[in-house]
């Protein structure tokens, strides 16, 4: 990961910082509400009836959430899962990512608030066109009258609950202007976003997969990926 970028995104953060540190806890008005749902209006297929904190959440299986953290125990597959948001495509990017390049995730969120904590704040970056895309969010989540997340699950284990996925799904929505925006995509797009890399699509049925499957060349280029 090119360090010129990161170096960028630890400055601009640190602006941030400063510039919200007096808010007690953060509210990110600039993406909440209707708005932040849908840039039509359409906001009724998706069940939001508030938004709350975390503490004030219950999780996937319908427990109060009594102590969040950002990360535990590094990224897992296991820790995501979609909800009525049809962004499975930028769901399962992120799986691959959480999978094969953990570190890679850790540099999206800002190193001075990879801690969760009650100010409510997470700066958080991805990429366009080989660029940072830095955004911020407050920990307000779209909820269901019960307090569940509708969108992103939140998986409690140990009597933590684990941010990461709720919040890249927020951040992601929110570079994109609304959650709506993110219904729809493909793998790949994802992947470069959340990477700064390049992606390649194999049709496994073609000639060409074929003939690099029976050389061994595939499995050279998978090894070096």
């Amino acid at each position: 990961m090119d360090q010129k970028l990161y170096d960028e995104f630890i400055e601009r953060g640190n602006t941030i910082l400063g510039k919200y540190s007096q808010m007690d806890p953060f509210e990110d008005n600039l993406f909440f509400g209707d708005k932040a749902l849908s840039l039509t209006g359409n906001v009724s297929g998706y069940g939001v009836q508030n938004w709350r904190r975390p503490k004030n959440m219950i999780d996937s299986k319908s427990n109060r959430i009594t102590n969040p953290k950002i990360i535990v125990n590094g990224f897992g597959c296991n820790d995501i899962g979609q909800g009525s948001l049809g962004d499975c495509w930028f769901l399962s990017a992120l799986s691959c990512v959480a999978f094969t390049k953990p570190d890679l995730l850790k540099k999206l969120f800002h190193p001075k608030i990879i801690d969760y904590n009650e100010k409510g704040l997470t700066i958080m970056r991805f990429f366009k066109g080989g660029k940072n895309k830095i955004c911020y969010i407050d920990d307000r989540f779209p909820c269901d009258k019960n307090g569940k997340s509708v969108f992103c699950d939140t998986g409690t284990e140990n009597s933590i609950t684990e941010l990461w996925p709720i919040m890249l799904e927020k951040g992601f929505s929110k570079i994109h202007n609304s959650y709506e925006s993110i219904e729809g995509g493909r793998p790949e797009q994802a992947l470069v976003d959340l990477t700064n890399g390049v992606s390649e699509v194999i049709v496994f049925d073609s000639k060409e997969f074929k003939k690099m499957k029976n050389d061994g060349s595939f499995w050279q280029k998978i090894s070096k990926s």
